[in-house]
């Protein structure tokens, strides 16, 4: 004769069992639509960041598709931190050349709990405003998001570099020493200037003023003039032997003697190779015009 007591205990035990399994696929089941949901919200907010930069609507691309806290780390210049620093970057750039993003394809994103990654393709054209051809550029992106208190997804960091044949090596000693100048320019590190400048270097600022290396150096001891941010883009190397000249773009916004000023300058570095390491002899700056 059956125990009805085990054959009750044993009826409620599938029960629960059955039950156990039923909330954990339909757990699952809402957890997969989420993912889903918020990956498809993220692929919709990189379409909007293409629709905005598009239109040169920076201000709204600001609001819409950046954290407060986002770090923008473009290849070969100083990283944006923060959604003013990135707004600069985009007006600076702006002056110069008109963007336009033909393609952008998420290859991928991955959602976990309120952060998500994703990485993509992007091509399309700069055109110089100054006239002349646009070129073509082809590029790799990788960006990651943070949830919102409102549910929204906002971009927390964002880097990207272009799909070309890699730099040689002394494209790469040169821009390296480029950044570790503009970080010492930053921090007010005299004794990084002093070594990647000569002994007979010499500058000429954009107001047209010559300046030796000691003058250079002794005007940044002397804390009259303050970088409060440096951005130097547009950077191209050109090597010939033990000779290089660099050339780029900075946007500069600055504390001279406690007035703020701005200004945006094309600048040409001319590097020569002694005793087997890179010095820079010679900057020219010239101010862009303010349209």
């Amino acid at each position: 004769m059956k125990n009805p007591i085990l054959v009750a205990s044993l009826v409620i035990l599938l029960c629960f069992t059955f039950g156990f399994q039923k909330r954990d696929k339909e757990a699952a089941s809402e957890r997969k639509a989420n993912v889903e949901a918020d990956v498809a919200a993220i692929k919709a907010l990189i379409d909007e960041w293409v629709k905005l930069y598009n239109a040169e609507d920076f201000d709204r691309l600001m609001s819409v598709f950046y954290a407060d806290n986002a770090i923008l780390m473009s290849p070969n210049v100083s990283i944006s931190k923060g959604k003013e620093a990135i707004l600069l970057s985009y007006q600076a750039d702006s002056k110069l050349n008109v963007e336009h993003v033909d393609s952008s394809v998420a290859q991928d994103v991955r959602v976990s709990g309120s952060l998500a990654v994703a990485w993509g393709i992007d091509t399309g054209t700069t055109t110089p405003r100054s006239g002349g051809e646009a070129d073509k550029y082809d590029l790799k992106w990788l960006m990651a998001f943070e949830r919102q208190s409102d549910g929204t997804w906002k971009c927390l960091y964002e880097m990207w570099n272009e799909n070309t044949a890699a730099q040689t090596q002394t494209e790469q000693e040169l821009l390296k020493l480029e950044q570790e100048w503009t970080n010492a320019d930053l921090k007010d590190d005299w004794a990084t200037m002093d070594r990647i400048l000569a002994d007979d270097y010499v500058l000429t600022d954009r107001d047209g003023f010559v300046s030796t290396k000691a003058q250079c150096l002794a005007y940044m001891k002397s804390g009259e003039d303050k970088y409060l941010t440096l951005v130097i883009d547009d950077t191209k190397v050109r090597v010939y032997g033990d000779a290089a000249v660099v050339t780029g773009r900075a946007t500069i916004k600055e504390a001279e003697k406690g007035k703020e000023i701005s200004d945006v300058c094309r600048i040409t570095n001319t590097w020569i190779k002694k005793a087997g390491r890179w010095q820079c002899v010679a900057t020219h700056s010239s101010r862009i015009a303010q349209k």
